[in-house]
């Protein structure tokens, strides 16, 4: 599963991902909105490998924070 914001889960919900395949965006019961790893892997809609890039990105930025966490060591 791959977390979303309420925007994206808003832009996403009836879209495409592939021909015949819609996103269909989940909330938890904490009002955390997901999309499943099959709606990310497999888009193919050029516009929702757009809308996509979101996720990259803050997939990009966590990597980032984990590895600096990584190489601070504390005593």
């Amino acid at each position: 599963m791959y977390k979303i914001s309420e925007q994206l889960a808003i832009i996403l919900k009836g879209m495409e991902f592939t021909e015949g395949t819609l996103f269909n965006p989940i909330q938890d019961k904490d009002g955390v909105w997901y999309i499943s790893e099959e709606e990310y892997n497999k888009a193919t809609i050029e516009s929702a490998k757009e809308q996509l890039k979101a996720i990259d990105k803050v997939k990009d930025k966590v990597a980032k924070e984990t590895y600096k966490a990584k190489e601070i060591k504390i005593e």
